[in-house]
């Protein structure tokens, strides 16, 4: 099923919602590269799959933006609430109905892997509870909770740039990509990759840097103007499901 003309213009927010784009957007900004330039892209490329890489090595496990943990039967769970595979679909003109249901059966396949005998009521327990309000109660039922919440106790959800955390030695290979294939010089090559890398691991948090319920999110700064690019989008940390909403 085709989806209505301008639906894919609406949804296209939603792809450019991912690393790659938001990493080459501040890239070129730091570095007052042209909007057509190639190398800022190269660069994040280079450093991504070489941080992938040297992480896989050490065990370390990230989330992207749009991926939710969870937990289910004490074990962390991961489900995508956006799926660049499953979103481009939105880009070929397809139904967002569809892709809606596409989604849901990426997530329920997900959910399977750890617990083979889940329902898709389980699944809707922990990303769709609105399919659950028919049962749960009736007109009748209260939908604001007893106590308000004090909103001065929340932390801060900004996600903060983490230096220090990468060694050298794994950007090697990303600085090599660019001084060999790209003629960069070697200092601009590394400010660029270690730059690339920050953001990298400024937009996907370790799996330990999140609580169950919680997600990151890419937004627009308060301070973005007209002549920002819509690209920069910057880490927030939501908080989607609460622990007695899980149960």
């Amino acid at each position: 099923m085709q989806a209505k003309k301008g639906v894919s213009s609406r949804y296209a927010t939603l792809l450019a919602r991912d690393v790659l784009p938001v990493q080459t957007a501040h890239l070129k900004t730091s570095f007052e590269l042209a909007p057509a330039s190639k190398l800022a892209e190269a660069a994040c490329l280079a450093a991504n799959q070489a941080l992938e890489v040297w992480e896989k090595n050490q065990g370390t496990k990230r989330l992207k933006p749009g991926e939710l943990l969870l937990e289910h039967g004490g074990q962390k769970l991961v489900i995508p609430l956006l799926a660049r595979e499953v979103l481009l679909h939105l880009k070929e003109g397809k139904s967002p109905r569809a892709v809606r249901r596409e989604l849901e059966m990426l997530q329920f396949a997900k959910l399977k892997e750890l617990n083979p005998k889940a329902s898709v009521e389980d699944l809707w327990c922990l990303v769709n509870q609105a399919e659950l309000s028919l049962k749960r109660g009736g007109k009748s039922a209260e939908v604001l909770p007893e106590k308000p919440l004090e909103v001065e106790t929340l932390k801060p959800t900004g996600r903060q740039h983490i230096g220090g955390e990468i060694p050298p030695e794994a950007l090697k290979p990303a600085i090599a990509t660019l001084v060999d294939r790209w003629g960069t010089k070697p200092a601009r090559a590394e400010g660029m990759v270690n730059l690339a890398a920050k953001l990298y691991t400024w937009c996907c948090p370790r799996l330990e840097e999140l609580e169950p319920g919680q997600l990151v999110w890419l937004a627009h700064g308060t301070k973005k103007s007209r002549r920002t690019d819509p690209r920069l989008f910057q880490p927030v940390v939501l908080t989607l499901l609460a622990p007695e909403e899980a149960q």
